[in-house]
């Protein structure tokens, strides 16, 4: 009998590793038309396991592109979906032939959809036709918006120059053609601007999710209004709840079938017996959020997110065959934290962030921020790994335990800023996060387990090892076995709970559908990248700049902003509010929003206000926290940038010390703090696609602390009592701190000190 491992010539049958390219870039449709480089291009097929096939519409040729390179062209913004994401102009003089060859584009798409754009760009033009007949002064506002569209529906009913044959939308209101006014300023494409995504290629029906959560909220309802009701009932209560939507918001949302009906209350079965029977509080506990429900059916309807600490201790020794770099590779370091982001449907691994953060905020965004990504850097970093981490692209609901970082409202505002709902699971019920939970486990047993430094998950596991002093394997190595274990191992692996699918498979099943992609980032969402690792905080700015936390953030373009009256547009003698964004990993600059319209700042958006203090450029909340009440315990000021250069570079010796750095040069041993030590000094910082010690040689280049550490040095400074480095426990954080959002970070140096309270 013939193996089937084998070819008809006996070799073996080569293997396919699943990579990127196996995926769709984008979820493209035969015919579909992106722009390319300012040049439009027709979709006409994806390769298995290869390109995507376009043809180029300016030169009249094919044209091959991989999932990686149409990535990085959507990352650079040289390729957009017209009508659904948003061109940018490049400010480099040639913005102008950049419009209009867009507009050239715009007769390379369907007839209809030209002509429903045609019909929005009318309530566009009347707008501008008004504004010139009322001398400039007609405000945007939703009263002269309604007098826009009943002068457009009077015009095309008479049959005015330049409204024959367009197509007006069913329903407009007031609130929908201020945003195409809206538009239309912005990008001033005219009617290639408000060509609708639908229009460029069309789709089938699709109910809109708002009608589901109609249906949803009618069942909830009927539940404690009768215990005799079916689906005829909740239709017709459906119907009229859709009616008065409409007639409120101005939509055209569509009735749903008796069957669209009868499929959600089947859906709905177990939790309104439940209801029934002992309420809808106890109805939302049991099938809330526990892992009872059956697997959402698409990738990335749902993602579990959860922290887990490694039982394991590795060593340093990321720098290199120097000497320093192999004394950081003689002791071992403390256990350190994986936060790990799993799609429910496919039990994929999204994204993680390997961290010596104690479950804290920057490694729930870190993590977030990390499963969003395209993974490309994979296959760069480690050719050798067979295949690429697939996962990416923003969840429509992300599940979380109450834990302090994942309860806050910083966490909900940044998932809110991406468009990511989130869900918490029940208090105290690990199962109610299941999927993640268990592959904590998994992780452990088949991968943790067989490094040396492992101490197991218990005392029996345990045995007679010695973890610390047996720890050999680095943070690199580490870094990189993960990823080859989650990509060969855990991702191969057939799940019976899968239906003996293998992770990997259901994922590219499901990124490679067209209804099924994953949601990228959009083109403001780029610009804001970091959006998910930043605390928005509600400040005041004054002549002094804006003070936080014994910073101060001052610049030229602040201060022309304080002059217009910030956000609330009106000038005072006192301070101006102004809106902060605030990075976790960098508080060394600001993101303070400009209002649109503001003079001087025509676009708005938002301005970069660095910190006046240099030393704070590249530090994390947590580590200027530390450094914070380390100089209060010296009696120095935090505020003064001398003292807080001495008090960060002393912490930072004190924590290389501590990782077995020898700065005398005797060979001297130094107590382990716990993770305090890596934490401190940034490692893993920099996230996965980077080593884990690049923020660490970036502090000591900064510095030029290599050559002081290899010369035995690193006692200098010019405080006197600089010999005692005992951290000093962290405060009671005030209320106003945990208002600010001090409280995100509760940990070594959680309470900063500020100096006007003594």
């Amino acid at each position: 009998m013939n193996d089937l491992s084998t070819d008809r010539a006996g070799g073996e049958v080569p293997v396919h590793h699943s990579t990127l390219d196996d995926l769709m870039a984008d979820d493209l449709r035969e015919n579909d038309i992106v722009m390319i480089d300012d040049v439009s291009h027709k979709f006409l097929l994806k390769v298995p396991h290869g390109p995507h096939v376009f043809w180029n519409g300016g030169e009249n040729r094919e044209e091959r592109y991989g999932t990686v390179e149409l990535l990085n062209l959507m990352a650079a913004d040289r390729y957009f979906r017209p009508g659904r994401s948003g061109p940018v102009f490049r400010d480099d003089g040639a913005e102008q032939e950049h419009r209009d060859r867009i507009k050239v584009a715009f007769n390379a798409f369907p007839q209809e959809g030209r002509l429903k754009a045609k019909g929005k760009f009318l309530f566009v033009a009347k707008y501008r036709q008004l504004l010139g007949e009322k001398g400039g002064v007609f405000p945007r506002n939703e009263d002269n918006a309604a007098e826009v569209i009943k002068s457009v529906l009077t015009d095309v009913a008479n049959g005015e120059a330049g409204t024959e044959g367009v197509i007006l939308p069913r329903k407009v209101s007031p609130r929908t053609v201020l945003r195409w006014i809206a538009k239309e300023e912005a990008l001033g494409l005219q009617e290639s601007g408000l060509l609708h995504g639908n229009s460029v290629t069309p789709r089938p029906h699709v109910i809109p999710r708002t009608v589901y959560e109609i249906i949803a909220a009618k069942i909830r309802v009927m539940v404690g209004v009768s215990h005799k009701f079916g689906p005829t009932k909740i239709l017709i209560m459906v119907k009229a709840a859709i009616d008065a939507h409409n007639l409120e918001h101005g939509t055209s949302l569509p009735y749903p079938s008796i069957s669209t009906v009868q499929d959600q209350y089947r859906r709905y079965d177990a939790w309104i017996r439940l209801a029934r029977e002992k309420g809808v509080a106890a109805a939302d506990l049991e099938y809330g959020a526990i892992g009872k429900l059956p697997r959402p059916e698409r990738i990335l309807d749902l993602v579990e997110i959860d922290h887990h600490k490694f039982d394991l201790h590795p060593v340093t020794g990321d720098l290199g065959q120097t000497d320093l770099g192999l004394e950081l590779a003689k002791g071992g370091l403390d256990r350190f934290w994986v936060c790990l982001a799993l799609d429910v449907h496919s039990g994929y691994p999204l994204g993680f962030a390997i961290t010596f953060e104690p479950g804290g905020l920057i490694p729930a965004v870190m993590c977030i921020d990390h499963a969003v990504r395209p993974k490309t850097y994979v296959s760069e970093r480690w050719p050798d790994i067979k295949g690429d981490l697939l996962g990416f692209g923003k969840p429509v609901k992300v599940r979380y335990d109450n834990a302090k970082e994942f309860v806050s409202l910083q966490l909900q505002q940044n998932l809110a800023r991406i468009g990511v709902g989130f869900e918490l699971a029940i208090p105290g019920r690990p199962n109610s996060k299941p999927y993640v939970e268990r592959h904590f486990g998994t992780i452990e047993r088949d991968f943790v387990h067989w490094l040396k430094g492992s101490m197991g998950a218990n005392i029996g596991e345990k045995g007679d090892r010695r973890p610390q002093r047996e720890a050999a394997v680095n943070l690199d190595d580490f870094q990189m076995l993960f990823h080859q274990y989650l990509i060969e191992v855990l991702a191969r692996r057939p799940q019976e709970g899968l239906d003996w699918d293998t992770p990997e498979q259901r994922w590219v099943r499901g990124a490679s559908s067209p209804s099924h992609r994953p949601r990228p980032l959009t083109t403001y969402e780029k610009s804001r990248w970091d959006v998910v690792t930043t605390l928005e905080l509600d400040l005041n700015a004054t002549r002094d700049g804006i003070r936080w936390k014994n910073l101060f953030y001052q610049s030229t373009e602040l201060q022309k902003l304080r002059r217009f009256g910030g956000l609330s547009g009106q000038r005072t003698n006192g301070p101006t509010p102004v809106t902060v964004r605030i990075p976790l990993l960098d508080i060394g600059k600001a993101y303070v929003a400009v209002p649109r319209n503001t003079p001087g700042f025509p676009d708005g958006g938002e301005i970069v206000v660095p910190a006046t203090n240099p030393h704070s450029h590249g530090r994390t909340m947590w580590q200027h926290q530390a450094v914070c009440d380390w100089l209060r315990s010296k009696k120095r000021l935090a505020t003064n940038a001398a003292d807080y250069e001495i008090g960060f570079l002393t912490l930072f010796r004190n924590a290389m010390v501590a990782m077995g750095m020898d700065t005398d040069g005797d060979g001297g041993k130094v107590t382990l703090t716990g993770g305090q030590a890596p934490r401190f000094t940034g490692v893993y910082l920099a996230g996965a696609a980077q080593p884990a010690m690049a923020r660490v040689r970036e502090t000591m280049d900064r510095y030029d602390l290599l050559a002081e550490f290899a010369a035995g040095g690193g006692k200098e400074n010019s405080l006197a009592d600089l010999e005692d480095t005992t951290v000093p426990e962290p405060e009671t954080q005030t209320s106003s701190e945990q208002d600010s959002g001090a409280g995100s970070e509760a940990d070594w140096g959680a309470a900063a000190y500020d100096e006007d309270e003594q």
